[in-house]
């Protein structure tokens, strides 16, 4: 570590006059006692060495990005020198930016933690616009963080409708093997209608969605993302460590490489708060799914649905083909799994054969069967008609 000639002369004077320790010195300074002992031996006639540094070939192209993309983490910077032969760490590279980059203002919060499984955080984020052919679309990102682990689930969408939201819920929970207690959200309009102090209407469509899947939505006061902190830094994380700088040709390769990025970057890096990986400690978050099971009354899917309305709510899903007008028993058996039976006329719900029902169409009935249950309409044999007798 190199020093000022005005603070080397100041550890002279107080180690040769004064009589100090070195090692009082070096905590004064808050340097290494190495420091102090070379600042004694440094007669101060002949400038201090120079040595090279191992990240010198490669300053002239960190001073390039740099310029081109302010912005751009070491992190990034290191992949990118890896590709160029850099075979070093990441210190010598964070201290080079430091130098050469502008120092970015720091503000103090106070990090809450929870329990493991307790908590999740989700938002949407804003990343400009994608070109599809002649036209511009507008491009997001849904994320969502397990709060305990720091595990992140992510996928990019080019509109933040219900359906889209839901959609990315279940891909998430998917990813993650179970649901969290609780979910945090931002007052969206998909998630809350009103929100006025401490008084919350939550939308009544995303209610029966939670009731489903067996979370507690929360709603984060209004005007205040630092109570979601966690997947605020996460979506920052996302623009500056994935998306930043990157060109994708499409939809699809955006999410491609996203979805890698994920798995092998994100949940795999040593995070700077826990200083654990996030996929290692999303192993040991018991964020388990509790199996209820049911016995409903049947529905008919008819041959041309493609909406599924359960009282005042619409799935706008297609089902799978193979399900119209046939007989089903539904049960959610496992996290990832549900599973449905064709019936026989007459025949009883729990003596038939269990087979697999597309992942499309099992949520979307299992909600239905939800639905039918709270409307008290249940029945223990299915009838000869045309019927889907559900089980959630």
């Amino acid at each position: 570590m190199t020093v000022s000639p005005e603070v080397r002369a100041e550890m002279r004077r107080l180690v040769l006059r004064e009589q100090w320790p070195i090692e009082t010195v070096a905590r004064r300074f808050g340097v290494h006692h190495s420091v102090v002992r070379r600042a004694i031996r440094d007669d101060g006639d002949r400038p201090p060495a120079t040595h090279a540094s191992a990240l010198d070939p490669y300053k002239p192209y960190i001073v390039q990005r740099l310029t081109e993309l302010p912005r751009l983490t070491s992190v990034r910077l290191l992949g990118e020198l890896r590709e160029r032969g850099y075979r070093h760490g990441i210190a010598i590279l964070r201290r080079y930016v430091a130098k050469i980059r502008a120092p970015r203002p720091r503000k103090a919060y106070l990090r809450v933690e929870v329990e493991p499984g307790e908590q999740a955080q989700v938002d949407w984020g804003s990343f400009g616009q994608m070109r599809l052919g002649a036209s511009q679309r507008p491009l997001s990102v849904f994320s969502m963080v397990l709060s305990w682990s720091r595990a992140i689930f992510l996928d990019f969408s080019l509109d933040q409708k219900m359906d889209t939201f839901l959609r990315m819920h279940r891909r998430a929970l998917e990813f993650f093997g179970g649901v969290p207690r609780r979910i945090l959200y931002d007052n969206l309009k998909s998630v809350v209608l009103h929100h006025v102090g401490a008084t919350v209407q939550f939308n009544p469509r995303f209610l029966a969605f939670a009731g489903h899947y067996l979370f507690e939505p929360v709603a984060a006061p209004v005007r205040y993302p630092q109570a979601k902190g966690k997947v605020e830094s996460s979506i920052k994380y996302i623009r500056q460590s994935f998306f930043y700088g990157r060109s994708f040709s499409g939809l699809a390769d955006l999410r491609a490489k996203a979805a890698a990025w994920r798995d092998q970057t994100a949940n795999q890096r040593l995070h700077s708060t826990t200083r654990e990986r996030p996929s290692e400690r999303l192993r040991l978050e018991p964020v388990q799914v509790q199996v209820v099971h049911r016995r409903l009354r049947a529905q008919r899917v008819e041959p041309h649905a493609r909406v599924l309305a359960t009282g005042r709510t619409q799935h706008r899903e297609r089902l799978p083909h193979g399900l119209l007008r046939q007989h089903l028993r539904l049960l959610r058996l496992q996290r990832r799994h549900q599973q449905a039976v064709p019936l026989q006329q007459g025949a009883h719900v729990d003596q038939q054969p269990v087979l697999q029902v597309p992942a499309a169409a099992a949520p979307l009935l299992s909600l239905a069967a939800r639905r039918l249950l709270d409307a008290g309409r249940a029945r223990r044999q299915v009838q000869p008609q045309q019927r889907l007798a559900l089980q959630s």
